[in-house]
C-alpha cells in the first residue's frame, strides 16, 4: 500500500471506499474468529494485487482470545472478551488511519494527525469523514460499520486502484 500512496500521493473517495469496504470485510473475517491483527495501521501492512485486491499481511502482532493481561492499575486479571473487544477497537481506529493515509497521500500518517486532517481536509466526503470519526470512537463493531451509508451509495465498480 506505501507504494500505491507515494505513486498514486491522494486517493479518490471511491478508492478509499472500495479499500475500506475489503479492509472491513478482513477484519469481519479475523474477527468472528478470534483474531485481532493489532498493526495494521501501518499501510506497509497492507497488500494490493494486481487486481486492485487487498491483502492483510505481516501477523507477528497478532493476538487471539485466549490471551489474558493483568490490570495493574485495578490488580486483577482482565477477562479475555474484555481484552479482546479493546483490542478489536485498536484494529478499528487503524481503519481510520488507512483512510486518512490514502486521502493525504502521506504514508507516516498516524492516530495522532487524524483529527487534524478531518478539521483541514475539504476533499473527503462528508460520509468518508463520518465514517473516520465512527472508526476513532471504537464502538462499532467492523460489521456494523461495512452498514454504513458510504458503502450504500458506492457500491458501483470503482476507479482501478
Amino acid at each position: 500500500m506505501d507504494c500505491l500512496i507515494n505513486r498514486e500521493k491522494q486517493f479518490s473517495n471511491a478508492q478509499i471506499t472500495h479499500c475500506i469496504k475489503q479492509l472491513l470485510s478482513v477484519l469481519v473475517y479475523l474477527h468472528d474468529r478470534k483474531i485481532v491483527h493489532l498493526d495494521f495501521g501501518w499501510t506497509g501492512n497492507i497488500y494490493v494485487t494486481t487486481k486492485g485486491v487487498l491483502k492483510l499481511g505481516d501477523f507477528g502482532n497478532f493476538k487471539t482470545a485466549n490471551h489474558q493481561l493483568l490490570d495493574l492499575k485495578k490488580n486483577r486479571l482482565v477477562d479475555n472478551e474484555e481484552i479482546f473487544k479493546a483490542f478489536c477497537c485498536q484494529d478499528i481506529m487503524d481503519v481510520a488511519v488507512v483512510m486518512v493515509a490514502m486521502a493525504s497521500g502521506d504514508v507516516e500518517t498516524n492516530r495522532a494527525s487524524v483529527d487534524q486532517f478531518l478539521r483541514n481536509d475539504s476533499k473527503l466526503t462528508k460520509q468518508l469523514k463520518s465514517l473516520i470519526r465512527k472508526c476513532l470512537v471504537g464502538k462499532e463493531s467492523a460489521r456494523q460499520l461495512l452498514d454504513h451509508r458510504v458503502f450504500k451509495q458506492n457500491d458501483g465498480p470503482c476507479a482501478a486502484i
